[in-house]
């Protein structure tokens, strides 16, 4: 999930004009030091932020629920948007 969510990501940029590889090295280090800055603060947040990165749990309700519907929710929001910008990108400019 963390590498597809990641490459969704990165083509995403790739079509709004930003070289693959540039892309790449910002993703990770973006995600890498998110990590690493939120792990002080109290709660959720650094699951929330880095929510797809989580091992996937061994309850099968969990997985569904939690883990699988939103991914999915993800992968089509990401999918359609990288489409749209595809589709205009024309009017970007690059």
């Amino acid at each position: 999930m963390m590498n597809m969510s990641l490459a969704l990501l990165n083509m995403l940029l790739a079509v709004c004009g930003l070289p693959w590889a540039y892309g790449t090295t910002i993703l990770i280090a973006f995600f890498v030091l998110v990590e690493w800055m939120l792990l002080p603060l109290d709660g959720n947040i650094q699951r929330y932020v880095c929510f797809f990165w989580y091992p996937i749990s061994f309850d099968w309700n969990i997985i569904l629920v939690q883990q699988l519907l939103p991914f999915i929710g993800y992968c089509i929001v990401m999918i359609l948007t990288i489409v749209t910008v595809f589709e205009h990108r024309d009017r970007l400019e690059i």
